[in-house]
């Protein structure tokens, strides 16, 4: 027979149905004469009086020094007077089982009394616990043989740290790759592949740009494969995004003309787009890449998109880039704190750019409202946005855009009442009442065109 428990009663009287002082608290000990399927008692005087065990309830009491905790309580502190504090959880009752050093015993939250009865049932039940506790003792074990420690795995993490590249060493091993005189153009692309991913965090950009990662772009911004064109132009582009240091590197190394001329002559329709998007990130914030951008002819360059043909998507992200830069001048203006000596020399430096003025001379008034004539909504979106931020410019020339704003007006119309009555079948449009507020713009729109007119 394996040892079993021989569980010890201690009680403050000699009778087992009298506790008065202690409640329904059991003190146990191990023994190695006992039957397996009975429990055996022995009852001693004074054996509680060594262990102070908290006795729960259902209202909160003070927990004292020293205090033996049965399990399963709800224990909180008691932020007024710093005492832990702890009582029965909520519709719990029964049996509580504690434990002190090698002693274990269990209360009874019923009553204040165990009948013999209730004694043999409380003390089998404690031995089914202590069985349930020696088979996780081996279930741990086991555990133990079968994975690794966490000591172990911390060493296994160390290594494994030592080995990882930090992003710069990655960039210098990507450029060293790049310039190596056997690559191919595959590998180059690949190369460029992966930069384009770290280029777009800020200081990864930056670092970028001191290894001469920028100059490498824009040389190979005038490479024969187009392919190879295009993913320079990427990596370029979300290099100089909101990153001005990149962005007077790229300045420095002659980006500005080669984007320009890409955008007029270049044959692939990807390489003309990578090539708009790192122009864009080139110039946004930066009024001398803009002011740049206007005496090398980027205006020009832009409007000639408006006479090529399945150029559609170049000229709306051309409109919608002007459109910024107009605005981003107009909130620096208008916000630029007086005594800011920052903004106030940023004042100076957009006065230099005479965007609206160029905008109007050379005609693009007249070619920006031909876009309210394309299906897509999205882009009448831009193009009315563009209308509107142009107005006090190029209000002449829009109202030549009467007839086809006259057409929107009446399509809005129907599918606003459509979007009203919940009728239209695109949901993503009818969330937002996208069209009903198409409809309020170019309501504005006429409205403000007629007015300029009677002036």
């Amino acid at each position: 027979m394996n040892v079993v428990q021989l569980l010890m009663l201690s009680l403050c009287g000699v009778c087992l149905g009298d506790m008065p002082d202690h409640g329904g608290a059991i003190s146990v000990t191990h023994a190695e004469n006992a039957d397996d399927n009975g429990v055996s008692v022995e009852v001693e005087e004074d054996q509680l009086d060594n262990v102070d065990v908290f006795y729960p309830t259902r209202n909160w009491q003070t927990i004292k020094p020293g205090q033996t905790i049965p399990q399963g309580l709800h224990v909180r502190m008691n932020l007024e007077t710093g005492l832990k504090e702890a009582k029965l959880m909520d519709g719990d009752d029964g049996l509580k089982f504690w434990k002190e050093g090698e002693r274990q015993g269990m209360v009874n939250t019923d009553k204040k009394h165990f009948s013999r009865d209730e004694l043999k049932k409380a003390l089998k039940e404690f031995k089914l616990s202590q069985d349930d506790m020696q088979d996780g003792q081996v279930y741990a074990e086991s555990l133990k043989k079968d994975f690794r420690s966490y000591e172990e795995l911390k060493e296994d993490f160390a290594q494994m740290n030592a080995n990882v590249k930090t992003d710069s060493e990655i960039l210098t091993d990507l450029l060293t790759s790049f310039r190596r005189p056997d690559i191919t153009v595959a590998e180059k692309k690949a190369i460029l592949t992966d930069l384009e991913y770290y280029v777009h965090q800020i200081d990864n950009a930056q670092n970028f740009a001191a290894m001469g990662g920028i100059d490498e772009c824009i040389r190979t911004l005038n490479v024969t494969d187009a392919d190879l064109r295009s993913e320079a132009a990427f990596v370029l582009g979300s290099a100089t995004q909101s990153n001005p240091k990149v962005q007077v590197r790229a300045m420095e190394g002659g980006a500005m003309q080669t984007l320009i001329r890409m955008l007029s002559n270049e044959p692939s329709t990807q390489t003309r787009n990578r090539a708009m998007y790192a122009l864009s990130s080139l110039v946004r914030h930066f009024p001398y890449a803009q002011q740049k951008f206007l005496e090398l002819g980027g205006l020009n360059a832009l409007k000639q998109l408006f006479q090529e043909g399945n150029t559609e998507k170049l000229r709306v992200k051309a409109v919608t880039l002007i459109t910024d830069l107009v605005i981003e001048q107009h909130m620096i203006e208008k916000h630029a704190k007086i005594d800011d000596a920052v903004q106030q020399e940023k004042i100076q430096q957009y006065k230099k750019v005479p965007l609206l003025e160029l905008l109007q001379e050379q005609g693009w008034c007249d070619v920006v409202h031909t876009l309210l004539t394309l299906p897509d909504h999205d882009t009448r979106d831009k193009v009315l946005t563009a209308m509107t931020t142009l107005m006090d410019t190029c209000h002449s020339s829009f109202s030549g855009a009467w007839a086809s704003l006259e057409d929107l007006q009446r399509e809005y119309h129907v599918l606003s009442g459509q979007e009203q009555s919940g009728k239209h079948g695109d949901d993503s449009a009818s969330d937002d009442h996208f069209y009903t507020k198409m409809l309020q713009t170019v309501n504005k729109m006429l409205l403000e065109i007629v007015r300029r007119d009677e002036l």
